[in-house]
């Protein structure tokens, strides 16, 4: 969809990009919601949260912060020719 979508606007001078998070933690994992163990890709439904951290490359889960950051990028111009990418911020977890 991102590169359809990218495709058909370039010629407007609008650029789609995607941001693909990987196992984010926040307030609602801290606490154990099972809804974001369920959805993480990386993760068994009924896995741990220090399961999960297991699991990813850089030793801990993404903060929202390291999300946030490469939307900033995305928004800012220094991504100015950068159009139809899906970028994984996910600490490695799609290599294995």
């Amino acid at each position: 969809m991102t590169k359809s979508l990218a495709l058909a606007h370039a010629a407007d001078g609008i650029r789609v990009n995607c941001v693909c998070p990987g196992f984010v933690e926040t307030r609602h994992v801290e606490h154990g919601g099972a809804a974001s163990r369920a959805s993480c890709s990386a993760c068994r439904p009924r896995s741990s949260r220090a399961s999960a951290r297991r699991r990813c490359r850089w030793g801990a889960m993404e903060r929202t912060e390291d999300v946030a950051n490469v939307i900033g990028f995305l928004a800012s111009s220094e991504s100015g020719y950068m159009t139809g990418q899906a970028l994984s911020v996910d600490g490695g977890l799609v290599m294995h």
